[in-house]
C-alpha cells in the first residue's frame, strides 16, 4: 500500500515536471520555488517565471497549488495569452493569484465567462472565485434561514456572496454591511453583475456597539473575511471607515420582523453583549457565526426570547467555533 501511494505521488510529480518543462524556462528551479511557496518556506506572495515564448507570468501560492493539484492531462497553459486551460475551460492566469479553489469550483459546475470576465453558474455571477462562494452556494451554510419576503441585515457581507444568495432566495431587501474597501468594491461589482441594485443596499462601514470608526489597515482582501476589523482605539490608524450600530441601521431602514446574519469574525461579542437586548427583537431570526465560544451569546439571546440551537462546523471544536441559529418565540417562524 505504501509503495503504491509513493508510486502515485512520484508519477504525479513526474507528469507535473513534464508539463512544466513544456511551458517554462528553468523548470526545475521554478518547481522548487513553487513547492517551497506552498509549504510556506518562502515569504514572497508571488514570483515571476519565464515561459518558453519569452513572456512572463506571476505565479502565486494559489497558482502553484492549482498546478500541483489539477489532473495534469486536463491542464495546459498558454503563456502568451496568460490563460490556463483547466478541465477543458479557459481561465485567465491572474485568477490563480486570487483563488486556490478553482478546481473545486469547476467540479461544482462554475465556469469562467471570458466575454463578461466573471464566474458563472445558473446565471449567478461573481467577479472572482472565492471560497465563500462555495460555502454559500455549494455547501449551503444558510439553508436553515428563511428569508422569503423579509429584510435581511447582512453583517460582514465581504464581496456580497450571502447578500446575493438571500436576494435570490426571495428576500425583499438586503442591507449589506462591509468595512473593507476592496471587498466592498468587489461587492458592488457582484451586485451589478447579478442586476440586484434594487434589492441589495451596500454600506461601507463596520458594525460596533458604539458609533465611531473601524480600522482596516494591513488587512488584504483575501484575509479580511476571517479578520476582525476592530473599532479604532488609536489615532495612528490611516485607513478607517465609519462604525455604525445595529440601532442606527434599524432606525434608518425602518426594520421590522427581519433576519440578521452576522459573520464578522468577532464583532458579534461586542455587539450582542453590549447592545440593549430589546434591539434584537425586531429580528425574528438570527444566524451568527461565532469564533470564541457561544455560551455568553446563547445566554443573551435566550434572555431576549429566542430559541437557540448550535450548529457545529466540521473539523472545528463546537465549544470554540460554529453557528448560532436563533428564532424568536413571538414570531410565527417556520420550524427547523
Amino acid at each position: 500500500m505504501v509503495i503504491k501511494i509513493l508510486y502515485q505521488k512520484l508519477s504525479k510529480y513526474f507528469k507535473v515536471y513534464n508539463m512544466c518543462r513544456n511551458y517554462f524556462s528553468k523548470c526545475l528551479s521554478n518547481l522548487i520555488k513553487c513547492f517551497l511557496l506552498c509549504k510556506g518556506l518562502i515569504r514572497s506572495q508571488t514570483f515571476k517565471i519565464m515561459c518558453k515564448d519569452g513572456s512572463y507570468i506571476d505565479l502565486s501560492i494559489e497558482g502553484c497549488r492549482v498546478i500541483f493539484s489539477a489532473p495534469v492531462e486536463d491542464c495546459t497553459l498558454s503563456c502568451k495569452d496568460s490563460v490556463l486551460v483547466l478541465q477543458g475551460y479557459l481561465i485567465p492566469f491572474k485568477e490563480l493569484l486570487i483563488s486556490e479553489d478553482i478546481p473545486v469550483a469547476l467540479k461544482y459546475g462554475w465556469k469562467y465567462d471570458m466575454f463578461h470576465k466573471c464566474w458563472v453558474k445558473d446565471d449567478v455571477k461573481f467577479k472572482h472565485m472565492r471560497y465563500t462562494i462555495l460555502s454559500v452556494f455549494e455547501y449551503s451554510i444558510y439553508r436553515y434561514v428563511d428569508v422569503a419576503g423579509k429584510t435581511v441585515v447582512d453583517i460582514g457581507a465581504y464581496i456580497g456572496v450571502a447578500s446575493i444568495y438571500f436576494a435570490l432566495k426571495g428576500a425583499r431587501k438586503v442591507i449589506a454591511i462591509e468595512p473593507h474597501p476592496k471587498a466592498f468594491k468587489e461587492m458592488l461589482m457582484n451586485i451589478k453583475l447579478n442586476e440586484l441594485e434594487d434589492k441589495v443596499v451596500p454600506i461601507n462601514a463596520g458594525l460596533a456597539s458604539r458609533p465611531g470608526e473601524i480600522c482596516v489597515e494591513n488587512v488584504d482582501i483575501k484575509n479580511t473575511y476571517r479578520s476582525y476589523l476592530k473599532p479604532v482605539l488609536i489615532s495612528s490608524c490611516k485607513d478607517k471607515v465609519p462604525a455604525i450600530t445595529l440601532s442606527e441601521i434599524i432606525e434608518k431602514y425602518n426594520i421590522k420582523e427581519a433576519v440578521l446574519k452576522m459573520n464578522c469574525e468577532g464583532c458579534e461579542y461586542d455587539v450582542l453583549l453590549n447592545e440593549d437586548p430589546r434591539v434584537f427583537t425586531v429580528f425574528d431570526q438570527l444566524f451568527i457565526s461565532y469564533h470564541h465560544g457561544y455560551l455568553e451569546l446563547k445566554k443573551v439571546l435566550e434572555m431576549a426570547g429566542y430559541r437557540v440551537i448550535i450548529i457545529p462546523i466540521k473539523g472545528k471544536s463546537v465549544k470554540k467555533q460554529g453557528f448560532i441559529l436563533a428564532k424568536h418565540k413571538q414570531y410565527n417562524v417556520k420550524e427547523w
